[in-house]
């Protein structure tokens, strides 16, 4: 038989333990609703696949980011069928910048992205717009080159505004978010 004293450390040290993994879930909760926040609400997503940023630093003046998220199953037949229809509709509302204030995202169009001033052909780098100056070794290459492919191919949607640069791909259900850049 164990005394009503270790009784009372049993219920003390759970009661810690439980403290402990509430703690840890609610800055999880707080850290995933964060990165959610330069996607629109009305996509659906809630999925962050993958996620890198960039602190301020002495070479620039804004954090960088690049988030990838999974885009729901339902959305991307939506979107399939009426593409940025359905965006100005569903995406239009305000959402939180790199920096945490609010913005809006400006109107969406079908890719591909054509850089300012582009030649015929000319293909919007992502690489060379997002990494020319930051370290991106740790980024996988095949995100990099998927997203490159989302924006330069027929079929994808994007936005710009305040917030960065927003890719929906239909096809390969990806949303990718790269701001600050």
């Amino acid at each position: 038989m164990s005394s009503p004293l270790q009784a009372m450390a049993w219920r003390v040290a759970a009661g810690a333990l439980l403290g402990a993994v509430l703690g840890l879930v609610a800055v999880q909760a707080v850290a995933w609703w964060q990165a959610l926040g330069p996607v629109p609400a009305g996509l659906g997503v809630w999925w962050v696949k993958a996620r890198h940023e960039w602190p301020v630093d002495a070479g620039h003046a804004a954090p960088a980011s690049l988030r990838v998220f999974r885009l729901p199953a339902r959305t991307a037949r939506v979107l399939h069928r009426d593409g940025t229809r359905y965006l100005r509709q569903a995406a239009g509302g305000p959402v939180r910048t790199v920096t945490g204030d609010w913005s809006t995202w400006g109107a969406w169009s079908e890719t591909p992205l054509r850089p300012a001033l582009a030649s015929p052909g000319e293909r919007y780098d992502v690489r060379r717009r997002l990494c020319s100056d930051r370290p991106c070794a740790a980024v996988d290459a095949h995100l990099l080159r998927d997203l490159e492919e989302a924006v330069n191919t027929p079929g994808s949607f994007t936005a710009q505004g305040r917030p960065g640069l927003l890719v929906v791909s239909p096809y390969r259900r990806r949303v990718y978010f790269v701001g600050g850049v």
